[in-house]
Formats: C-alpha cells, structure tokens, sequence
C-alpha cells in the first residue's frame, strides 16, 4: 500500500486526532498538543506545494492570507484550528481521487479499530460500558463512549459500501452492511447512527434506480443540508416537555431534543460563533458533574460556528454535492448523504472520524482540476 506525503499528512493529522477518542487516553493524550501538531502540518503541507509549485503564485499568497483570517477568528471565537488545516489541505493536496483515498483510509481505520478492540480484549484498555433504560448494556471496546465505536465502524461500513458504489449495488454487498449494522448494534447500541446509515442506503438505492436525470432529485440533494437545518431546528422548537409523543421521541433519541432545546434557550445565534459549554458522559463520570451535550449536528455548528461559518458550510456542501452529481461520483454523493443526515442527530461536522468527507472531495476536485490544466497545457 503506497501512500503519498499528502496521505501522510493526512493520516498523522487523523490519527492524532482519533487518540483522543479512545482510552488510549488513559496512559497518554495529544489533546493539548494537537493544536500545534496542527499548525506543524500545515506549515509542511504549503512548504511541500511551494517545493512542487518552485515558487509561490500570487493568487496562492492571496488565498494563504485569506484562509489564515478565516482561521484567525474561527479560533479567537471557537478555539480551533481543524478548519484551517482542512482547509489547507483541500486547497494544496494533491489526490488522485477519492475513490483511492477510500481505499487507503478504509485499510487504515480497520486496522486501528482491530488494534484498539484487540488491545481492549487483552486488557490493555478499558471497555466502558454504559446502561440503557431497558437494561441493555452498551460496550466500547477501547473507544472512549460506545457511541465512538458505532460511528467508527458505520463509516467503515459506509466506506466499504463507497467502494462498490459505482458499479452496480449488489444484495452481497447490502447483506454485509445489515450484519455489520446488526453486530454494531448488539455491541454498541447506538442507534442514531444505526438509523442514519440504513436511511442513506434507502435513498441511494432510490438514487440508483431512478438516475440523478430529474432535475427536482438534482436540487434536492443540493439544498438538503439547508433543509435539514431547519428540520432540525424546528424540532427543538416544537418540542413539548411533557407531550407522550414527544417525549417518546425524546427518550428514544437519547434526550437529543429536549438537550437542543436547552442549548438553544441558552445560547444566542452569533455570527461569528463562540465557545460552548459541552461536558461529555465519560467527563461527568470522572469529575462526578454534570453531563452538558449537544449531538444535534446543525443546531451546534450554528451556535459553535456562528451563522456566517454556517452559510459558508451550506455553501460548500452544495457545490461539493453539485460536483459529485455531474461527474457522476456515487461513491461521494453517498459520503455526503452520510455527512448531511447523520448531522441531524449527530455533530458530524465536528467530528474527525466523519467530516473527512469535505476535505478529501474538495481535494479530489481540485486536483483534478490542475492535472486538466496542465495537460491542456501539454497538448
């Protein structure tokens, strides 16, 4: 498996990233180094683009200095620095395409998932084990929340299924999905994700079958991060404490909703963002506080982020999935399903085990474009 220096960085960001997800943590964390492992990256990453380039274009300086604003206030209102470094990296890598990155990436996440659950088998790290109302226990396997493991392993799964995304979908590969599913589900219980993937699947199949030839399926599947937002906060204002049909939508969501509501009473929408007060289940159990969470994706990266990162991200998913559809790439529309629907329940956006999917296609795009230049240049 040959992996390129942009590959490298890649995964030397992803990986020390990931760190922090799993009880690796209890003998080490990069947490606090992980800013600076940052700005290293992305100080090799354009040092790497001027050694290729031989020397820096005017239009790449002017885009550096705009990227590093962006990234200063993005970190003085959110302390920061992932958006700079995708940024970075989907404007100077250089992929080939995104189906080779799948391939590299699905090899490299199997194998740290294997690691980390062997290690969790043999002792080495904890399993925290969560209870359900019903009584079901909820495993980790290493993983820092069982919630982790089942985002971990769907997107391997989604993965999986992005690689056979562009040729005909076939039942072995939709039967390999539902038991990879079910098993996750018999571990982690996670059922948000759960619901997300089989969802994506459904309307993919739908896709499929029907072609992205109508133009109402092309711009919906532009516009839907936009609409997701609003169901999402239409949900949280809607929401009834007290109602027997909401609250039984809330306890079988995990009190998402009711906790959006709460995020949302609390917070004001800002358009540059602000740091949030966000105390995770693994945190309160060791400090015996009180957990603070916000899992709905949209509702925090509009609080988190501020409306105006918010409009850029709408804009940046539309012309991501707009590209994806005209160049026919299933294995992308399907990664950009997955980003947008699990979003509504799940902060994707700020998760590096899921929002690769910005950066890499960007990327691909990009890239893509330069090789046709240059060989238009050739010719």
């Amino acid at each position: 498996m040959r992996i390129s220096t942009y590959k490298l960085v890649w995964y030397t960001y992803f990986l020390t990233a990931i760190v922090s997800f799993t009880r690796i943590t209890d003998y080490f964390s990069l947490r606090a180094s992980l800013r600076y492992i940052q700005i290293l990256l992305i100080a090799f990453l354009l040092f790497v683009r001027f050694q290729h380039d031989g020397k820096i274009r005017a239009r790449n300086l002017g885009f550096i200095v705009l990227v590093s604003c962006i990234a200063i206030i993005d970190f003085a209102y959110v302390k920061d620095m992932s958006v700079l470094f995708y940024i970075t990296f989907a404007a100077f890598a250089m992929v080939d395409s995104t189906e080779s990155f799948l391939k590299t990436d699905f090899r490299i996440r199997s194998g740290f998932a294997l690691l980390v659950i062997g290690l969790c088998l043999l002792g080495v790290l904890t399993d925290y084990t969560m209870l359900r109302e019903d009584g079901s226990v909820r495993h980790a396997l290493g993983f820092s929340h069982p919630n982790i493991l089942g985002c971990f392993a769907s997107v391997i799964l989604l993965e999986y299924c992005s690689l056979h995304s562009d040729e005909k979908f076939k039942p072995r590969y939709l039967m390999t999905v539902l038991l990879g599913l079910l098993l996750i589900d018999q571990i982690t219980n996670s059922r948000t994700y759960m619901l997300s993937i089989l969802l994506v699947l459904l309307i993919f199949l739908i896709i499929r079958k029907n072609g992205l030839n109508k133009r109402v399926t092309r711009i919906g599947l532009i516009v839907l991060p936009a609409i997701l937002t609003v169901i999402s906060f239409a949900l949280v204002f809607l929401y009834k404490p007290g109602n027997p049909v909401w609250e039984e939508l809330n306890v079988l969501l995990s009190h998402r909703i009711s906790n959006g509501q709460a995020f949302v009473q609390g917070y004001d929408l800002k358009g540059l963002g602000q740091s949030i007060d966000l105390v995770g289940s693994v945190h309160a159990m060791l400090t015996a506080g009180q957990t603070h969470i916000l899992d709905m994706g949209y509702i925090r990266f509009v609080l988190e982020y501020g409306v105006i990162f918010w409009g850029i991200l709408m804009l940046i998913l539309g012309s991501c999935m707009n590209y994806a559809i005209k160049k026919r790439h299933y294995n992308e529309i399907l990664l950009l399903l997955y980003l947008m629907i699990s979003a509504i329940f799940e902060a994707t956006f700020t998760n590096p085990i899921v929002n690769f999917v910005i950066p890499v296609i960007v990327a691909s795009a990009v890239s893509s474009n330069k090789r046709r230049k240059r060989e238009a240049v050739n010719v």
